[in-house]
């Protein structure tokens, strides 16, 4: 008897749900009167694109665009980063005729491949409301996930917002004769 309560203690859930939390910065939702103009998502994919982001989607009628850009993390894949950062070979040998004795150890260990580090944004453009997101993933050469973090911050929104509004429409730019502005890129060396 005491067994079978055990077991049914074990199998019993919780008794709530956890209930989902918005934990969106404040400063990523704003309203934007035309924010749901094809005008106002090619204004937030110029931006993107001048950040170095490249678009993987876009959805007009869901207001939505979606972007990502990626680094190698130098350094990850050094051996200190494993945990077991070498491998062990070797001999032992004694010889003959003048009596000499051997032995060789070898501590190998190559320097693996490092990580990516994959930024990814999306933002949701729709009537008058705009909503963007921001995570961080580092993703290890192999395909595995290493870690994955929200990274939607106040400072990073308000960046992003203030490009878009400064960002002119392409449609009345290219009416105007104004050339829309592109990235300036700075000389490689």
């Amino acid at each position: 008897m005491a067994g079978g309560l055990l077991l049914a203690g074990c199998a019993s859930g919780p008794a709530h749900l956890p209930q989902a939390q918005d934990s969106l910065a404040s400063a990523c939702q704003w309203e934007a009167d035309d924010a749901g103009s094809l005008g106002y998502l090619r204004r937030v994919i110029a931006v993107l694109e001048a950040n170095d982001f490249v678009i993987v989607e876009t959805e007009a009628q869901l207001g939505l665009v979606t972007a990502q850009q990626s680094r190698l993390l130098a350094g990850y894949g050094a051996p200190w980063y494993e945990p077991w950062p070498f491998g062990l070979s070797g001999f032992f040998g004694l010889g003959r005729g003048h009596h000499s004795a051997g032995m060789s150890v070898n501590l190998n260990r190559s320097f693996g491949v490092d990580p990516t580090q994959v930024e990814r944004v999306s933002v949701v453009a729709r009537d008058t409301q705009v909503r963007a997101t921001r995570d961080i993933q580092v993703v290890e050469a192999d395909g595995r996930l290493r870690s994955s973090r929200v990274a939607t911050s106040d400072e990073f929104c308000r960046e992003l917002r203030d490009d878009i509004s400064r960002q002119p429409d392409l449609e009345t730019a290219l009416e105007s004769g104004i050339e829309p502005a592109l990235p300036q890129q700075e000389p490689t060396p």
